[in-house]
């Protein structure tokens, strides 16, 4: 039982975190250990293949890095609960034999979309939505062009699904899918616009007593837009 009071705010020896020994230490030295150790889990990067163009994301920009709280409280918690007797076997078994705890990571996927949406932005090609004006005779328009993009819910999915695993390569390879981006105005759309704008166009009669005004359909039409 002495054995054990001296431990109250240490952890038990025989534990190793992730290959660490940290029996004997207090929080502040086993966080310290333990970080340095597992610096490599948030030093990694991801390199994602998308068609012909190639993202490469930092693992410092996704959120990744080692759970070193949990893997402190879990370390803190061994020896800690049961009946007085049956921790005794336990700290000698430990003793004997060691506890291992496994490794951990954490991943903020709220990063991960940011960091994908920010990288794909800069290889996107944005579409180009299709336009209507007037002219003298009538209406010109240019038709619209679709886009193409990264898929990025299913590529930031697949990103937090494999980093979320401690035996992830430090560097990652996705590949992701391409798709197309529609524009925001139609060549349908557009026609149907011009379509009922030419119905709107016509010469506008001014009359105010014996005098009449005529407004040309060509001046007409440059006041729609």
């Amino acid at each position: 039982f002495a054995y054990q009071g001296r431990y109250t705010d240490r952890v038990v020896p025989g534990v190793r975190v992730a290959g660490v020994d940290v029996g004997g230490l207090d929080r502040a030295a086993a966080r310290a250990v333990v970080t340095s150790e597992l610096t490599a889990y948030g030093s990694g990067s991801v390199v994602v293949t998308a068609g012909s163009e190639t993202l490469t994301l930092a693992d410092a920009d996704l959120g990744r890095s080692a759970d070193v709280e949990g893997l402190l409280d879990e370390a803190f918690a061994v020896g800690r609960f049961g009946d007085a007797m049956g921790k005794v076997a336990d700290d000698a078994r430990r003793l004997v034999h060691g506890t291992y705890i496994a490794p951990r990571v954490i991943i903020d996927a709220s990063a991960v979309a940011r960091a994908v949406q920010a990288a794909a932005s800069r290889q996107d090609q944005p579409p180009v939505s299709a336009t209507a004006s007037a002219s003298e005779t009538g209406f010109s328009t240019t038709p619209a062009v679709t886009g193409s993009g990264v898929a990025q819910p299913a590529l930031v999915a697949e990103i937090v699904r494999r980093l979320a695993d401690p035996a992830a390569p430090g560097r990652l390879e996705v590949t992701a899918t391409r798709v197309p981006l529609e524009p925001a105005v139609t060549d349908a759309a557009v026609a149907e616009a011009v379509v009922r704008a030419t119905r709107m166009v016509g010469d506008v009669t001014l009359a105010l007593a014996s005098e009449t005004w005529t407004i040309p359909a060509s001046t007409v039409r440059g006041w729609i837009s």
